[in-house]
């Protein structure tokens, strides 16, 4: 072994032996800490974020989905609407 190599060692070893046990953060962590950074700092309670975990159709993955409440509230009403909205009724002739 070198000088050089055996320079290098020691920081190798430190850098191998601290990134031991330290595990990178996940997209739906980082997204739940940005949503707790946004509402700390958000007065208005319909603007917060929520963050939950929604399955698209067609699929069994589930996924990290964040909205303001505001948004989920807009959701819900549109959804109700659709729902209650007078059916078409076709005649045969």
């Amino acid at each position: 072994m070198t000088l050089k190599q055996a320079s290098l060692l020691p920081a190798a070893i430190v850098l191998v032996v601290s990134t031991i046990g330290v595990r990178a953060e996940t997209e739906d962590e980082k997204l739940s800490r940005m949503a707790d950074d946004y509402n700390a700092q958000v007065a208005d309670e319909s603007q917060e974020v929520v963050c939950r975990m929604v399955t698209e159709v067609g699929s069994r993955i589930k996924k990290k989905q964040c909205r303001t409440k505001a948004q989920i509230k807009q959701d819900e009403d549109e959804a109700e609407r659709f729902a209650r909205r007078p059916k078409n009724s076709y005649k045969s002739n």
